[in-house]
């Protein structure tokens, strides 16, 4: 049987408490491991509560997230199933319940707007089984001759989250360049007429 991917995932909290927790080995248990994992991501705990939402206001995901986020949901799948949601959680560092609000959001919005423009359906789902989980799949998602598995899922979103760092860094340095040109501009401003200063300077020696 193919080996379960180990997703890294970062420490919560600088003053969390060590939790004695042991690491299954593989199969079904070490996949329950990491859904329990993820649902704990953001959250202190000992109190369960939401370390990164300030009182009375959601922490929606951000641009990066959502960027992700939303090339599964177009080219692989809207119903992630619960593996698939806690990998989404550790890598994305983004809470495994958010991971599932947010594609349930996404199919209701995206419901929305067809009803409003009148587009047709999308095409129907096709189901895979995943060590004996079913998983629906977008077909486009299935025009590839590699078999899906829970490995390639984890490959794609490190991929994702790659090409995502790479087009960060890449418009950072053109703001970058950017603005030192304009820095350079401004930094040299229009010279009067040759000679006009000397002539001057000489004229005040002279006297």
């Amino acid at each position: 049987m193919e080996d379960e991917p180990e997703p890294s995932h970062k420490r919560q909290h600088s003053e969390e408490p060590e939790m004695e927790v042991v690491r299954p080995k593989g199969g079904p248990a070490l996949r329950e491991y990491y859904i329990e994992q993820a649902k704990w991501i953001g959250k202190d705990r000992v109190t369960g509560e939401d370390m990164n939402e300030v009182p009375g206001r959601k922490s929606p995901a951000s641009a990066y997230q959502v960027h992700i986020l939303t090339w599964v949901y177009d080219n692989v799948t809207p119903y992630p199933e619960s593996f698939w949601r806690a990998m989404l959680a550790i890598k994305l560092y983004y809470n495994y319940d958010k991971i599932g609000h947010w594609f349930t959001n996404q199919r209701q919005r995206v419901a929305r707007q067809r009803k409003k423009t009148g587009m047709p359906p999308p095409d129907d789902l096709q189901t895979i089984t995943l060590h004996g989980r079913k998983q629906k799949m977008r077909p486009q998602a299935l025009e590839s001759d590699s078999r899906w598995t829970d490995g390639r899922f984890f490959e794609t979103i490190d991929m994702l989250i790659a090409d995502r760092q790479r087009q960060f860094e890449e418009d950072l340095a053109n703001h970058i360049a950017k603005k030192a040109a304009e820095r350079g501009n401004n930094d040299n401003p229009a010279e009067d007429s040759d000679g006009d200063g000397g002539d001057v300077e000489e004229s005040e020696e002279e006297e």
